[in-house]
């Protein structure tokens, strides 16, 4: 869910605003995002992010 959230708030950013990031940029986010979930409070994002 946390990957799809990601793409598709990189989608309006180059559709309505157009700003690109790199594939290795939006992939940083992607792997990091749950980590800044986790220190705002959510819980239980197993399965919600990649498995490392």
């Amino acid at each position: 869910m946390l990957v799809t959230w990601e793409i598709w708030k990189e989608r309006n950013g180059r559709v309505f605003q157009r700003k690109e990031h790199s594939t290795i940029a939006l992939m940083a986010t992607i792997k990091s995002e749950p980590e800044a979930w986790t220190r705002a409070g959510a819980r239980h994002l197993e399965a919600l992010s990649w498995g490392e």
